[in-house]
């Protein structure tokens, strides 16, 4: 399999889905269906490309591709791609919004660490601290005693 045929596997099941159950397929025609979407797809993303350069841009987007399945008559699927790239959007912009609200809770909860590891080091630095002076008198007494 050379880097721009599709995956076998993936076209087998497109195919299959596409045909009555009893219906058997030939490898030579998985070969032929995997030959005809390659030179398909190559067509569409060369009449897309024609689109996005027009618009002088360098980036192919999904209505380019639109436009490219109009200019080549392959428009009864214009409605499924809107749908399809409609569906999309809005997927991707419920992942952006999720992970920035995880990012946000993550940052919230260093925040917390932050100030519950602050004030326990401040606790801890307040009864050293004590702790010390306590040694400190104690130790002066005992040796008041020693000197008495």
């Amino acid at each position: 399999m050379s880097e721009n045929d599709l995956p076998n596997a993936i076209l087998s099941r497109i195919v299959k889905a596409a045909l009555p159950e009893n219906v058997q397929i030939a490898n030579e025609s998985k070969l032929a269906f995997a030959k005809a979407a390659k030179v398909w797809v190559h067509y569409v993303t060369a009449c897309a490309n024609d689109f996005c350069q027009n618009a002088n841009r360098s980036t192919l987007l999904g209505k380019d591709v639109i436009s490219a399945l109009e200019e080549i008559d392959f428009g009864q699927f214009v409605e499924q791609m809107e749908e399809f790239l409609a569906e999309y959007k809005k997927e991707t912009a419920k992942d952006k919004e999720d992970k920035e609200n995880a990012k946000e809770k993550e940052k919230e909860k260093e925040k917390e660490k932050e100030k519950k590891d602050s004030a326990t080091s401040t606790s801890t630095t307040t009864t050293s601290t004590k702790d010390k002076e306590k040694d400190k008198d104690t130790g002066s007494s005992s040796s008041k005693d020693t000197k008495a």
